[in-house]
């Protein structure tokens, strides 16, 4: 499917995600997230590390090396933002590999990709498919210091990883998949 802003203008040729080795490079994986950070902060949208990606910042204070991407979650405010401004993405040289309508937008560059999920607040609480995040984990705002620079991240850090990865979320499993 061809990529196409708010105002339905074509704004990239759909990829072939089958044509790239995506393979994982932590030192690419954080350059893309520092890229996507910076115009996320310049359209002022609000974001969270997600999943493996915040496991691994808050764990490790770095990306956990067995992960296979990275992963980023907005509101519904800050997706329709996006979509807005997928220029400034396309201009940084983050290429759309994939967007399903409103479930996940992901940027692709130099074999690596992050996922930005939309979550949506539906019958009190914030959801995404499946996924879910409770209004404790963001009601606060927190910050964490890495990478040079300062993210956003969820208040009460351990009950939301405790959730979602269990009580041994704190002891790296090699081949466990980073989403729970």
């Amino acid at each position: 499917m061809d990529v196409s802003d708010k105002n339905n203008n074509l704004v990239q040729k759909e990829l072939d995600k089958y044509k790239f080795k995506l393979v994982f490079n932590r030192e690419t994986t954080i350059e893309n997230l520092l890229k996507i950070k910076k115009i996320l902060d310049d359209i002022e949208c609000k974001f969270y590390p997600g999943f493996g990606t915040f496991l691994g910042m808050y764990r490790e204070k770095n990306i956990i090396v067995n992960d296979s991407d990275s992963d980023l979650i907005v509101f519904e405010d800050g997706y329709d933002k996006i979509l807005k401004n997928l220029h400034l993405f396309l201009a940084a040289d983050l290429k759309i590999l994939r967007n399903n309508s409103g479930s996940i937008l992901s940027f692709h560059r130099n074999d690596n990709y992050t996922d930005i999920y939309p979550f949506y607040f539906r019958n009190n609480i914030y959801q995404n498919g499946g996924y879910k995040l409770d209004l404790i984990h963001i009601e606060k705002e927190s910050y964490l210091d890495l990478f040079g620079v300062k993210w956003l991240v969820f208040s009460e850090p351990e009950k939301y990883l405790e959730g979602r990865y269990g009580p041994d979320w704190r002891i790296p499993t090699p081949g466990r998949c980073a989403d729970g």
